[in-house]
């Protein structure tokens, strides 16, 4: 390590394109002005910015990129190196089942539908005691959703609460 920055590729490719054709540069600026359908800044001022472009200290936008594309009559893959290429997509390996997803899976040993015909039961029952769906205070505080929450705890403890 030198210490010293190195050299972003595009600001070399964009020097190289330069000498390549012998120019100074202000051969490129004038060819820049030529390119361009809207009025650019004087002479002297884009000489300093190509100078900045050339030397990596500033990345040319999109605009000036397009700009410099058509003045060395080159693409922007070939001068700037931006156009990405796609990545082949690679096949992956479907996923395993879930035990607890699969019928007569899980960890209570139940099947989905009589899991599902359990909670069924306990909501009739309930439903059958307080004469609401919901429980009623009559029916001691306890709704269908106890029945559901005492179905699905049933496989983690054993008795009546």
């Amino acid at each position: 390590m030198t210490g010293i920055p190195e050299t972003p590729a595009w600001a070399t490719r964009l020097l190289a394109a330069r000498n390549t054709r012998g120019w100074s540069q202000r051969d490129p600026a004038r060819e820049l002005i030529k390119a361009s359908d809207k009025p650019l800044t004087e002479l002297p001022n884009l000489i300093r910015r190509i100078r900045g472009h050339e030397t990596g200290d500033h990345r040319p936008d999109a605009f000036y990129t397009q700009l410099y594309c058509k003045a060395f009559g080159l693409t922007e893959d070939q001068l700037f190196g931006t156009v990405t290429k796609p990545v082949p997509a690679i096949a992956l390996p479907a996923p395993a089942p879930d035990a607890d997803l699969t019928p007569g899976g899980g960890a209570s040993g139940l099947s989905r539908s009589s899991s599902s015909a359990a909670i069924d039961t306990e909501s009739a029952s309930s439903t059958e005691r307080s004469g609401s769906r919901w429980g009623s205070a009559s029916s001691g505080g306890r709704s269908s959703w106890d029945s559901v929450a005492r179905v699905i705890a049933a496989p983690f403890w054993s008795g009546e609460p």
